[in-house]
């Protein structure tokens, strides 16, 4: 009499192994203190890093009404904006020299910060910041390689975590191949034609859109997707209106210590001399090989505007 044996179950899958830990955060002062030596630039940043936490507390009441007042550029201002020019001249003064606009900040050595010889690359850090539910800096030194990424965690922040700002990562390399494109001052595309056949391509090769008309907002953007590009072409019709020392510095010093590079369409931008506070550039940045297609198509013309 033939017999069957009987089936077996397959055996049972092993257990996943266990999710890896997330890395610990690292409070600012701490990651500071291990990238550099430089007690004074330690001091700014921190003193930046205060103001802008006393800052998002403004933020967050809501402040936005106008007061009837004007900035040097002629743009009317918010009563949030006077609170933050307040907050923040009163913290940079317990330190040393640091140049900032709303909330890019470039910090230089000593007390020049303009004339022939100077450039970009005499500054020594920057610090690029975003407000929201969550209030981050983004933390850039010379010499240094990858941007601190820290938040905000207000006092008392639950989960028996003290306040103050914490290191959440360091973000490295700029990824070739990401299609984010963030184009600005899209009224040169009207009489200067590389910049709308560079512009023209991108969107036929389907890239995605990334352009709030916010810098540091679609800098950051990029930074944290980790590719892409953004730009700011110029044309006769339509100048340069983003300021070497008080916005592109910042800028281009966090992208390239990101592994990013930065250019104006002539040549890189921390190579620009700040021959005075008011030299407003094009800009590219992002990964090399985009920045290179920029140059190559839009060019230096009108790439630097006294």
């Amino acid at each position: 009499m033939a017999t069957a044996a009987a089936p077996t179950s397959p055996p049972a899958a092993p257990p996943p192994p266990p999710p890896a830990a997330a890395a610990a955060a690292v409070p600012l002062r701490e990651h500071l203190a291990s990238v550099t030596a430089e007690p004074h630039l330690a001091s700014v940043l921190t003193a930046i890093a205060a103001a802008v936490e006393e800052v998002a507390a403004a933020v967050r009441t809501g402040l936005t009404r106008k007061c009837a007042t004007f900035n040097a550029f002629g743009d009317e201002q918010l009563e949030i904006d006077v609170i933050a020019d307040e907050i923040i001249v009163r913290h940079l003064r317990t330190s040393t020299s640091a140049v900032c606009v709303a909330s890019l900040f470039a910090v230089f050595p000593g007390d020049a910060l303009t004339g022939a010889a100077m450039t970009g690359r005499d500054a020594v850090a920057s610090v690029l910041v975003t407000y929201g539910p969550r209030t981050m800096l983004y933390v850039a030194l010379r010499g240094v390689a990858g941007v601190a990424e820290a938040l905000l965690v207000p006092g008392g922040g639950g989960g028996g975590q003290p306040g103050g700002w914490s290191v959440l990562r360091v973000l490295h390399g700029w990824v070739p191949g990401k299609r984010l494109f963030a184009p600005g001052n899209l009224r040169a595309t009207g009489d200067n034609p590389g910049y709308r056949r560079l512009v023209d391509a991108w969107l036929d090769a389907r890239y995605t859109l990334r352009y709030t008309g916010a810098l540091v907002a679609d800098v950051v953007n990029l930074l944290i997707a980790g590719g892409g590009v953004f730009c700011n072409a110029v044309s006769a019709a339509a100048p340069a209106k983003l300021r070497l020392l008080h916005e592109l510095i910042a800028v281009a010093l966090v992208v390239e210590a990101a592994g990013g590079v930065a250019s104006t369409g002539g040549g890189a931008l921390l190579d620009v001399p700040i021959v005075h506070a008011e030299v407003r550039c094009a800009v590219c940045v992002g990964g090399g090989e985009e920045v290179r297609r920029y140059d190559e198509w839009v060019g230096p013309a009108a790439a630097a505007q006294e």
